[in-house]
């Protein structure tokens, strides 16, 4: 009995430290939401009007591209989009960060979902996805 009474709190704390450290879904940056690879098949919520990021990992040396596969044109738009390489250009090859900006246009729900492909191999051959389940609401 003693014992129990011992693992119970030790275990809890273990818990809270744990999830301090887990990957979070999304942060905010200049007070805009940005939805990270840890977000995918997941829900979350925007507010009418508001403009947040999606930053997902690539490597446009590959031929791999994110491309839509789902996106309601009537609920968001992309405003804007880009690859920003590694921090360090001396490492040939190495890998960067794909971005969209997007504004939520209406209320609604609506799942957003991107394949990574190289074009010519086509959708069947993708090597990832990422899914985000999203329900604009008003502020």
């Amino acid at each position: 009995m003693r014992l129990h009474r011992l693992w119970v709190p030790l275990l809890a704390g273990l818990l809270a430290v744990c999830a301090c450290f887990a990957p979070k879904p999304f942060k905010k940056n200049a007070g805009k939401t940005v939805f990270t690879r840890e977000a995918t098949s997941r829900s979350h919520e925007v507010s009418l009007g508001e403009t947040f990021r999606i930053e997902l990992p690539a490597n446009a040396t590959t031929g791999y591209e994110w491309k839509f596969k789902e996106l309601d044109g009537n609920l968001l738009r992309v405003d804007s989009s880009g690859y920003d390489r590694s921090s360090n250009p001396k490492l040939a090859g190495a890998g960067g960060t794909a971005w969209w900006e997007l504004r939520a246009l209406q209320t609604g729900k609506t799942v957003l979902r991107l394949l990574y492909y190289r074009p010519w191999e086509g959708e069947a051959k993708s090597g990832d996805e990422f899914n985000l389940s999203l329900s604009v609401e008003k502020p």
